[in-house]
């Protein structure tokens, strides 16, 4: 079996205890979105993501906005109708996730990265229709182009017919490029991974929370069918009644809200550019395994839609009382709520006294080899959040032989999945066991 790279993680905190002990700092974010994410203490560690270009493949976004002047470096239109604005009736969408992610009106309106700079992909035209070539060329150009991070809150349902097609660009786009894509799955209350970008096994998939305090899954949000053996989303964040830029602002008020998975996704989007931006600044490795990998392990679990607390899919305590599981994360929420203060934390390696370990690892694995992370010392009562994630590889063919990457050329995965496990130990004895055939990660 090939060498791959997958990228080991372990924090021991209680994420609640770390939120409580650094509420206090002071900060222009006061939106409920922000504040549940603690998106405040991330800057304050990281910085606001200058110097990272965020790509959004979207409808289109108003560079005069009073929250974006500046922020946009590059656009292109995929419709065909030539424009790149934000075309979209009332509020709009492509203008409101910009402003989520750099959003920069001090005083009114502070984006979690407002340093960011912001690629426009235009691929849905006024009346929301796109076609699935914009889509992967959107895709591909945000990745030839230099984008670190990949906004996609714009989903195809399993029922279009290039599905598969497009998942296999954002797992290419992943590795080849090195960008952190990140999308929203549905909110059709149904299977996540049947459609895209759910169905990418490198991408980061984002379900929504409901509004209040922001602890529970929202009902439309998408989430794993008892008959899917991949489990998505990874992550959810806030996902109702968020604030955003409107569209519509010379006419109406520069700010209105919106629902739904496509302004979830961003809250993460910003987070991972503000990880770039920190980690180029302090030579720490900005892959996208790594940043999928720490968003997980410092995730808050929260609650799902019927109010149950989260839990993995399928585990089990065997006779030895060793905790085994085969889908290891929640079909609603996968890793859990967002924590972009812990992400932060676990990202720059910030000890305190609720957090007495962070520790991260970049390595490579084989088959039938172990890699061992000494946690040191351990105290009852600790909590242990562990997540190992790897790619799944996918090669290009240049089937219109034109010696550029387009939607009409080949994808597909070049070698099987690689499947590793992940055992926590105390004192050389393993209590817990994750290994999920399925998928490209433990947790």
């Amino acid at each position: 079996m090939p060498v791959k790279r997958p990228f080991i993680l372990q924090s021991i905190a209680s994420l609640a205890l770390l939120s409580a002990s650094q509420a206090a700092i002071a900060s222009p974010i006061l939106t409920p979105e922000f504040s549940t994410t603690h998106v405040s203490q991330a800057q304050a560690i990281l910085g606001n993501g200058r110097g990272t270009l965020v790509a959004i493949v979207d409808g289109g976004i108003d560079a005069d906005h009073p929250a974006l002047h500046g922020s946009i470096v590059l656009s292109r239109d995929f419709t065909g109708d030539g424009l790149t604005t934000d075309t979209a009736p009332g509020i709009g969408h492509g203008t409101g996730i910009a402003g989520i992610i750099a959003g920069h009106d001090s005083g009114y309106y502070i984006g979690v990265a407002p340093g960011a700079s912001i690629l426009n992909a235009r691929i849905t035209d006024a009346s929301g229709i796109f076609d699935d070539n914009a889509v992967g060329n959107g895709i591909l150009y945000a990745a030839a182009h230099g984008a670190k991070v990949l906004n996609l809150s714009q989903g195809e349902p399993s029922n279009r017919p290039n599905v598969a097609k497009l998942n296999l660009i954002l797992d290419y786009v992943s590795e080849r490029y090195s960008m952190t894509t990140v999308g929203a799955v549905a909110n059709a209350n149904n299977s996540a991974v049947l459609d895209v970008p759910g169905g990418s096994f490198n991408a980061v998939a984002v379900g929504s929370l409901a509004s209040s305090r922001f602890r529970q899954v929202r009902g439309t949000s998408d989430y794993s069918l008892p008959s899917d053996l991949r489990t998505k989303p990874d992550l959810v964040a806030p996902g109702q009644t968020i604030n955003l830029a409107a569209n519509n602002w010379q006419t109406a008020t520069p700010y209105g809200t919106g629902d739904g998975t496509s302004f979830a996704a961003p809250i993460v989007s910003g987070l991972v550019a503000d990880m770039a931006s920190y980690g180029r600044a302090h030579r720490l490795p900005t892959d996208p395994l790594l940043m999928r990998a720490v968003l997980m392990s410092s995730a808050d679990k929260v609650f799902t839609f019927d109010g149950s607390p989260w839990s993995a899919r399928k585990g089990s305590v065997d006779r030895t009382g060793r905790w085994q599981t085969i889908q290891p994360l929640d079909s609603e929420q996968g890793a859990g709520r967002v924590d972009a203060g812990a992400a932060a934390q676990l990202y720059a390696r910030k000890r305190d006294s609720a957090t007495p370990v962070v520790a991260w690892h970049e390595g490579a694995l084989a088959q039938q080899r172990a890699f061992d992370l000494d946690l040191g010392n351990l105290l009852a009562g600790m909590r242990v959040d562990a997540t190992t994630a790897w790619q799944r590889h996918v090669t290009w063919a240049d089937s219109n032989r034109n010696g550029v990457v387009d939607v009409n050329d080949g994808f597909s995965q070049n070698v099987p999945l690689s499947d590793f496990s992940l055992s926590l130990k105390v004192n050389g004895v393993t209590i817990a066991t994750s290994q999920d055939p399925y998928d490209t990660l433990q947790h």
